[in-house]
């Protein structure tokens, strides 16, 4: 589910296939597109379906990704399909072997940047062409006897020039065109769900364990400089780097009318201070 940019409509994909789009002053739907099949997904779980969905900054455009690993996109003003968008290794009607999971737009660029299940790469889409541009293949992590840690979080930043990837190992920072690894930063995060740039330039991620819901945050400005060619400079070792640091947690499982539960997170113990206090206080 994404509310539209303007707030007064928001999108959403079901497992019977269909994308709907909803007036939210009218409480109800006023299009439906016939997206994806319904069940019987492709790894045989039985999820079908629409498994990501994604509204496009200008708020025209709606870009979906289905169990069977098509991408399509959708014009919301004309009410159609525009194009199902495929990779040239991929079978003609656009289907991976796994599901679409995050789905991102450029917010300056004509720029589609999608993953699927399992995955260690990110597809990327020319939505002017409607044409595959070459996928981000991401490198092993940092970490002794790991391979490439497939994505869980994607998110541009505002100019459009770089592309956050996060993974449960780590937060890498690419340029898409052509694709290069700008930084790369372990994470201490765990079963990490979202990620989201705030207005102010920083970063938060979200992960999810049991009843706890753990935040991050990230200082992206304080990434080290470039040289000409868009590498990082590595004659400054003083640089400082961008490194996810918990921010806080909170509980959703404590949830009283007049109490507000928080758990502040320590990154060197597993151990959790919690903290109650009344909410009229």
């Amino acid at each position: 589910v994404q509310f539209h940019p303007f707030g007064e409509f928001l999108a959403s994909g079901a497992r019977d296939g269909a994308l709907r789009i909803w007036d939210v002053r009218r409480k109800g739907c006023i299009q439906t597109y016939p997206a994806a099949a319904a069940g019987g997904g492709a790894d045989g779980d039985g999820f079908g379906g629409v498994s990501a969905a994604r509204i496009s900054p200008d708020g025209r455009w709606v870009a979906t990704g289905s169990a069977d690993g098509a991408v399509k996109l959708w014009d919301m003003t004309a009410g159609k399909q525009l194009a199902t968008l495929t990779e040239s290794n991929l079978a003609p009607g656009g289907g991976g072997s796994a599901a679409v999971r995050r789905l991102v737009f450029n917010p300056v660029e004509f720029v589609l940047a999608a993953v699927a299940d399992g995955e260690a790469r990110v597809r990327l889409f020319d939505l002017e062409a409607l044409s595959a541009l070459p996928a981000l293949e991401l490198p092993a992590t940092g970490r002794a006897g790991a391979g490439a840690a497939p994505p869980r979080a994607l998110e541009f930043l505002a100019d459009g020039d770089a592309l956050c990837v996060a993974s449960d190992a780590e937060l890498q920072v690419w340029t898409c065109e052509p694709p290069v690894l700008r930084e790369a930063q372990a994470a201490g995060w765990r079963g990490l769900s979202d990620i989201k740039l705030l207005r102010n330039g920083k970063l938060i991620g979200a992960s999810v364990q049991q009843s706890v819901v753990s935040v991050w945050g990230v200082n992206l400005e304080s990434q080290p400089p470039e040289d000409e060619d868009g590498n990082p400079d590595a004659s400054n070792d003083g640089a400082e780097h961008a490194t996810p640091t918990p921010r806080h947690s909170a509980t959703a499982a404590a949830r009283h009318r007049d109490t507000a539960t928080a758990v502040v997170a320590d990154s060197d113990s597993a151990a959790a201070v919690r903290r109650s206090r009344s909410a009229g206080s």
